[in-house]
């Protein structure tokens, strides 16, 4: 198991002092695809 890396960063990148996470874009992912399935229905 140590192949695994278990604290992986946080961030993905940094726009100036804005630092976007990877959190934040897997919320924005499943909410995009979510409106343009109820879009399509």
């Amino acid at each position: 198991m140590l192949y695994i890396h278990w604290n992986p960063d946080l961030i993905m990148f940094h726009i100036g002092t804005l630092s976007i996470r990877w959190y934040s874009t897997c919320w924005l992912i499943g909410l995009l695809l979510s409106y343009l399935t109820v879009k399509y229905l």
